[in-house]
């Protein structure tokens, strides 16, 4: 059995992601949602 050594430079660089629109669009559902609870169920 051979044994492939870990070799950092063959391994693409990945690049930095800030604040993606998916990122976004998913993090405004999840605040979204408490309030549409409320409304439906404490008025």
């Amino acid at each position: 059995m051979n044994i492939i050594t870990f070799q950092p430079e063959l391994r693409p660089e990945l690049p930095d992601v800030f604040a993606s629109k998916d990122y976004r669009e998913f993090r405004a559902t999840l605040v979204e949602i408490p309030l549409k609870w409320d409304r439906l169920y404490l008025s």
